[in-house]
């Protein structure tokens, strides 16, 4: 996937997610999720939380798509998709604070609509309730589809019917 010249110009780059990347996988959803979890689920426990994202590392790396976001070389956030035969789904975007709001989030997520577009097939996500990413997702053509006591579940119909 390459990136705009805008985003590489302020030192923004993508690399495949390796299994030795756990450990900043980890400290980047600790960054991004300490509140919502704190919020939703009656506070982080690290233990609980190793062992969770720990899994959904695993899962991760077997998906179509798993990208470590790196600023001037140093990892900001990863993203990640699975494109199966109905849907583009087990789309996931964490982005560290510091290098949020300039244009990387908005990129992804355009790449995947993209796909959506070019494929026919939906793409499917979801967001805490309180997460204010939703709101780039609805900007982007996300509608909210669902939702449980924590999260929406969010989808983009593609523009163009499946040939």
């Amino acid at each position: 996937m390459l990136l705009p010249d805008d985003l590489t110009r302020r030192g923004f780059s993508l690399q495949k997610v390796s299994p030795l990347d756990f450990s900043s996988f980890f400290e980047v959803v600790k960054t991004c999720y300490t509140s919502y979890v704190n919020e939703f689920y009656g506070g982080w426990t690290e233990e609980t939380q190793l062992r969770l994202n720990a899994k959904r590392f695993s899962e991760l790396l077997q998906n179509s798509c798993f990208q470590k976001i790196l600023l001037h070389g140093q990892i900001v956030g990863f993203f990640a998709f699975n494109e199966d035969e109905n849907c583009i789904c087990d789309l996931s975007v964490q982005i560290l604070p510091a290098a949020q709001n300039q244009g990387m989030g908005s990129f992804l997520l355009g790449t995947v609509t993209a796909l959506a577009d070019r494929t026919g097939k939906p793409a499917r996500l979801k967001v805490f309730k309180t997460n204010p990413a939703q709101n780039l997702c609805k900007r982007l053509g996300f509608t909210v589809t669902g939702e449980t006591p924590s999260h929406f579940w969010m989808e983009y119909q593609p523009k163009q019917a499946r040939p």
